[in-house]
């Protein structure tokens, strides 16, 4: 039995944590020493294939040795082990960066992400990826200029190499991208020079699925939403995933304009037509948030565009939050955080619906 409260078991523990530290430094350093060479003396190509050159393989494991040999008192076995793992993840690392040419790369679960695209694919047809140091950019207007949206894809797994504006029809990321809510399957995504790589490993069986996409040609326009973001609300109000759903359901009756408003301490949505009229209230109680500073802060606006923010909203669960900010013929704001997608979220800024008469000028809202 080892002797735990002996000082020289935890000191030898401390020294073994610090020579670990010390040798993943000095293989990310190694990585990232030949992610930076020339391809040429690192890969030999025979048409269509690349394959590692021999004489950069034999040097790779020697540095490796090397590592393992000055930073711990590995046995001969252990080293030689760890030699050959980490020779593979370096491989596989060159790979991505020299061949794949990726500019980053991301992995989520499956099903959610699909869910996402699905809702997307019903808005709009193509759309622009800016791979940024930090996150995925997706920025854009539908078709009739109506909403602004900006999904924001981020997550801890997320790895940076290069700075890329990359376009996808939606459609066709959306089937490869097929997957079953009942198999937890777990996606990886790589962002590469010309095509976008899929691996979707299966959490039911273990199975793995290799996909391809290719990029499309487009030019898109920048999107405005420095003006957007610097709006100031006056009324603020939070709801749940499932009770916004509920209401998305029972809107709908008598006309697709419905008005947003604040009446005694309560949310209403309102509609009219020409049979009737309606009006749905969640009070500050059924709410998990109310703040309002103005009395006058109706706007009013098109439920298939609010119906849309319903539908990439099935990503998220009953109870999640949706935050929705109010004012008077401004465009309302609408947030979320997708939590089952990492760090990834939602802005969706939609224009207030306007008389007839002064549809030309719509814009000046955005």
């Amino acid at each position: 039995m080892v002797e735990t409260n002996n000082p020289e078991y935890w000191h030898g523990l401390a020294e073994k944590g610090k020579a670990d530290d010390e040798i993943l430094i000095e293989i990310e350093n190694l990585k990232r020493k030949h992610g930076e060479s020339d391809s040429t003396t690192i890969f030999s190509k025979e048409s269509p294939k690349f394959f590692f050159r021999k004489e950069f393989t034999t040097g790779l494991s020697q540095e490796l040795k090397n590592i393992f040999t000055s930073k711990s008192n590995f046995p001969p076995e252990e080293i030689k082990e760890k030699t050959k793992r980490f020779r593979e993840e370096v491989k596989e690392y060159l790979v991505t960066v020299h061949i794949k040419k990726i500019a980053c790369e991301i992995t989520f679960d499956a099903f959610p992400l699909l869910k996402l695209i699905k809702a997307l694919d019903t808005l709009i047809d193509e759309a622009r990826f800016t791979i940024t140091p930090h996150e995925i950019l997706l920025e854009f207007m539908d078709p009739s200029r109506i909403c602004l949206v900006r999904i924001t894809l981020s997550d801890s797994s997320y790895k940076f190499y290069r700075e890329a504006k990359i376009y996808l029809n939606i459609g066709n990321f959306k089937d490869v991208l097929k997957n079953e809510a009942s198999d937890k399957a777990s996606l990886s995504i790589q962002f590469g020079e010309k095509v976008l790589f899929l691996t979707i490993k299966s959490g039911k069986y273990g199975a793995k699925i290799n996909r391809t996409l290719d990029y499309i040609d487009l030019e898109t326009e920048d999107i405005p939403f420095t003006h957007l973001t610097s709006i100031v609300y006056t009324f603020n109000f939070t709801l749940e995933q499932q009770k916004f759903q509920y209401t998305m359901k029972n809107l709908g009756v008598y006309s697709d304009i419905i008005d947003i408003s604040s009446e005694n301490q309560s949310v209403k949505f309102s509609e009219n037509g020409e049979i009737g009229k309606g009006e749905f209230t969640w009070n500050e109680k059924q709410l998990l948030r109310l703040q309002v500073s103005e009395e006058e802060n109706l706007s009013s606006h098109s439920l298939s565009f609010l119906s849309w923010v319903d539908k990439i909203t099935q990503v998220l669960c009953k109870k999640d939050p949706i935050h929705f900010s109010v004012k008077h013929d401004h465009p309302i704001r609408i947030k979320t955080d997708f939590t089952q997608l990492g760090d990834s979220s939602l802005l969706y800024f939609l224009a207030p619906r306007i008389p007839e008469e002064d549809y030309d000028d719509d814009m000046e809202d955005f």
